[in-house]
């Protein structure tokens, strides 16, 4: 299926109702893909990769010292990818997709050679469980919209 670029984003305050939407919440929006083909309807989200759709986990209380584990899955092999953390989400068009955190810090991180990567540390001193902190990876893919594809945004404090 060759790449269609997706509509822009038309601001809403709330997902349409009603028993011909489907849609998925997200904190950069809402994104779905059509293809029609031999009459027939085809609905996806996100990127359709062979490994799967890129992922951010992160695990830890936003208390300094706290252990914190922050994992990708499902990235490209062997490709370096952008870990992207701020203190808010100004949500900026990029690359074709949504820069949902503000790049108050941005690290660059390997991923192996099955699209993976895997990091813990202490949380740093000044954390407070009243702060939130927002993580998103972005990583060249000749797939995605500009050469570009993300993990869908997360919001501390995670689960």
């Amino acid at each position: 299926m060759p790449f269609i670029p997706p509509q822009l984003l038309t601001a809403a305050r709330e997902a349409p109702e009603g028993d011909r939407w489907l849609h998925e919440v997200k904190y950069d929006g809402f994104r779905l893909g059509a293809e029609v083909r031999d009459g027939r309807v085809r609905l996806y989200s996100d990127l359709l990769h062979p490994a799967g759709v890129p992922d951010l986990s992160m695990y830890g209380k936003m208390e300094s010292g706290t252990p914190w584990v922050v994992g990708v899955e499902h990235g490209l092999s062997a490709n370096a990818a952008l870990l992207v953390a701020g203190w808010s989400a100004p949500s900026s068009p990029f690359k074709g997709g949504v820069l949902v955190p503000a790049a108050d810090v941005v690290l660059v991180v390997a991923l192996d050679g099955s699209g993976f990567f895997e990091d813990s540390a202490l949380a740093p001193s000044g954390l407070t469980p009243d702060l939130t902190l927002w993580l998103q990876v972005w990583m060249p893919d000749p797939a995605g919209p500009q050469g570009w594809s993300a993990t869908r945004a997360r919001k501390s404090p995670p689960p």
